[in-house]
């Protein structure tokens, strides 16, 4: 196989590094940022724009269609291609790659080649030691596959189809989530409500940070600790691993979790809700986290953790408290306070056991998405050994 560095096949440079907050209007000019490079494209629900006067004193920098913005501080190497709409755009601190001719190269293959192929792996090995931040030095080290014109095409064509595939999978996710919380609308729009004080028999706060520094806590070790990333979609999600001694989970032993108990982040995005699964044998929570244990003869706890994140007056309580801004904390006054919908113990359990049927097709969905990233991987392997 072939290979070429990426500057023989196309011109390379970085965004604009200045300061640019004092030139941002309500319309102009739109700017991208590394957090805007998504592998599914670019996500503009944000958008920042530039006025016209200063983007077009920075006119050399802007983008043109079919040129593929790189993440330079992050996700490093996750990449998409600037579409017609973003022609004439600026990015803040990204890599840019404009090919030379794209009957040679095709952007599409490029792109994908970074996010799917090895180009990530390589480029971290460039970067040194993984970090975080990629340079233009560093990029322009990159050795890519040259393959015939033919080949990138049906490459391209593969990863369309399988993309294709993956992104009905994810509508079919999102259509579940809208299925259950219609479903909960459906029964209980209205049932009585009762405070969350009457219908959890115990809280307990997470430890003070002072109590568990950084340097106690490992990729491995006796007890797990849970953070808010475990909560933070409204289910159970193992994300960071974070471990702690024996000896200091018995220093925080009153913090220990139990199977079926319910965890809530009260900082930051605040009221996301999970179930500590079963197969936790020892853990405690961290800060950010609040335990709470249902009185099982008024609540189930998979019963309240469902409504706590589909009960829209939950979120509109939630909104009266912080007017709708990014959430700064929560404390168990304000969390007692809350008003949670109450059904008899009976159709609880009718909602829970309906909920549970699609989770398990949710789960499989989810699954089916794994393989399908997988198959993106082994696209190349036929042709890039």
């Amino acid at each position: 196989m072939e290979y070429k560095k990426i500057t023989e096949l196309a011109y390379t440079y970085i965004g604009l590094v200045t300061t640019m907050t004092k030139h941002y209007v309500d319309r102009g000019v739109p700017l991208l940022f590394n957090s805007s490079i998504k592998e599914e494209g670019i996500d503009i629900s944000k958008p920042v724009f530039l006025d016209y006067d200063f983007a077009e004193k920075n006119k050399s920098r802007m983008h043109k269609k079919d040129d593929i913005i790189t993440v330079h501080t992050g996700n490093i190497g996750t990449s998409a291609i600037i579409p017609d709409y973003l022609d004439g755009s600026l990015g803040f601190a990204t890599i840019v790659t404009r090919i030379y001719d794209t009957n040679v190269l095709l952007p599409k293959f490029l792109c994908y080649y970074l996010n799917y192929g090895n180009g990530k792996e390589k480029l971290y090995k460039y970067a040194r030691d993984a970090r975080n931040n990629l340079n233009l030095t560093d990029y322009n080290k990159l050795m890519i596959p040259f393959l015939n014109i033919n080949d990138q095409k049906e490459i391209v064509k593969k990863i369309d189809i399988i993309k294709s595939i993956i992104n009905l999978d994810k509508k079919t996710i999102v259509l579940l989530e809208e299925i259950i919380k219609a479903k909960f609308n459906e029964m209980f729009k209205s049932t009585n409500t009762r405070l969350v004080d009457e219908v959890i028999a115990s809280f307990k706060i997470g430890p003070f940070g002072s109590a568990l520094h950084k340097n106690e806590i490992s990729d491995k070790g006796f007890a797990f600790v849970l953070g808010t990333d475990n909560a933070v979609k409204n289910r159970f999600e193992y994300n960071e691993i974070r471990y702690i001694c024996e000896e200091k989970y018995n220093q925080l032993i009153n913090y220990r979790v139990f199977p079926g108990d319910i965890i809530m982040s009260m900082m930051g995005t605040v009221g996301k809700t999970s179930i500590v699964p079963n197969d936790i044998e020892h853990a405690i929570i961290s800060s950010h986290l609040c335990i709470l244990r249902t009185n099982n003869e008024i609540m189930l706890p998979e019963f309240f953790q469902c409504a706590f994140h589909l009960d829209d007056d939950i979120e509109s309580q939630i909104d009266g408290i912080h007017n709708g801004s990014i959430m700064k904390g929560f404390n168990l006054k304000i969390v007692k306070n809350f008003k949670v919908k109450c059904p008899s113990i009976y159709y609880q359990k009718k909602f829970v056991k309906f909920k549970l049927s699609i989770d398990k097709i949710r789960k499989d969905v989810e699954s089916h998405i794994v393989n399908m990233e997988e198959l993106l991987q082994k696209v190349f392997m036929k042709f890039c050994k």
